[in-house]
């Protein structure tokens, strides 16, 4: 080889090298194209991802479990909510007493998980060491504020202990507590045999 051919050869590495980054931004800049446009082909309304058999369990600051919420279905949506098929809710605090459950036909999420709403035959409940209910409140929805250990409805509320029967419409909870207020026309029907 001459020294004239010799230095030809010197420059092809270089110019491989960028071939190869051109080539390589080419490529991703073709790919992000890609997922711009499906990304705009979800409209507002449609999930951008779902799950089946979904199970979120979140932990305090110090690891202990706060809450944990299933559902048959979960849809993700654009703007961070996220749509419940057949969820339950249990939520943990403190409390040495059991842990409150919640279940409902359907359920709502809020962007940044700090409410929850429930939709169609909703019961909310806590029971004792030995698994038996000792208080359930049902009502058509329910909203609850997880971190906050409350829950609210204004619609008509039925409360189930083992010794009675309460209704009444409106009520509010402050479940770490296990305080239920119903706001009016409350009717207790009370039975010690129960």
């Amino acid at each position: 080889m001459t020294v004239l051919s010799l230095r030809k050869l010197k420059h092809w590495p270089g110019v491989i090298a960028l071939s190869v980054c051109a080539a390589t931004t080419a490529w991703i800049l073709e790919r992000l194209e890609e997922q711009n446009i499906t990304r705009e082909a979800v409209g507002p309304d449609e999930p951008d991802s779902y799950m089946e058999n979904f199970v979120q369990t979140a932990m305090d600051e110090r690891g202990r479990l706060e809450s944990r919420l299933r559902a048959k279905r979960m849809f993700h949506f654009r703007d961070d909510t996220t749509q419940l098929l057949h969820p339950t809710l249990e939520l943990y605090s403190d409390n040495p007493k059991a842990p409150w459950f919640a279940r409902a036909d359907s359920g709502w999420i809020g962007a940044g998980n700090d409410t929850v709403l429930l939709y169609g035959n909703v019961s909310v409940w806590r029971q004792n060491r030995e698994g038996v209910r000792e208080i359930e409140v049902q009502a058509p929805d329910l909203r609850i504020l997880p971190k906050k250990r409350y829950a609210e409805t204004d619609s008509a509320t039925t409360i189930i202990t083992p010794t009675g029967v309460t209704q009444g419409i409106g009520m509010r909870a402050r479940l770490a507590f296990g305080l239920v207020e119903l706001l009016k026309n409350v009717r207790t029907h009370y039975d010690e045999k129960r």
